[in-house]
């Protein structure tokens, strides 16, 4: 049985197809990478990609944050997100469906979860979400906006393509 999605999604859902009805301007946009030190694919992440994005003009031009978490930790509570991104708590833990282990990454749109992964995406995957929300294009992952908190890392809710 699926379970109820909230108010807060209804719309996102509503008006989420594959293809941008419009581009996006960066300053809307929000990339969100979680992990930590104990997990070797963030440490070679935030060694390897992260350096690349940050070369991108298009990452360049939205807002990224980092959140250090422990792979055997959900979502950390609010008090341990980094300021900016503290009101986007409940929504995090709500798309991450309470799943620990580590790399979370997460695109952000207007303050709502657009797109909600496990695992370590390459620079160019990123890239490319990214210049497709930009440029009004289809985006070129199928996108979930909430988690099944299952190890299969399956998705319980993604917008219809």
């Amino acid at each position: 049985m699926r379970a109820a999605v909230p108010l807060f999604l209804t719309a996102v859902l509503a008006c989420s197809p594959a293809f941008a009805r419009k581009p996006i301007s960066p300053e809307r946009i929000r990339f969100i990478q979680m992990g930590g030190d104990d997990c070797p694919p963030c440490r070679a992440w935030r060694a390897v990609e992260l350096p690349r994005l940050q070369q991108s003009p298009a990452f360049a031009s939205i807002w990224f944050s980092y959140v250090v978490k422990s792979i055997r930790s959900p979502v950390p509570p609010e008090a341990y997100l980094p300021y900016d991104i503290q009101h986007l708590n409940a929504k995090l833990d709500y798309a991450s469906g309470g799943r620990a282990g580590s790399p979370h990454q997460v695109i952000v749109v207007d303050d709502e979860v657009f797109d909600y992964w496990f695992g370590a995406s390459g620079a160019e995957q990123i890239e490319a979400r990214i210049a497709a929300l930009v440029n009004g294009t289809r985006y070129p992952y199928r996108r979930c906006i909430k988690r099944t908190g299952l190890k299969d890392q399956s998705c319980e809710i993604s917008p219809a393509r």
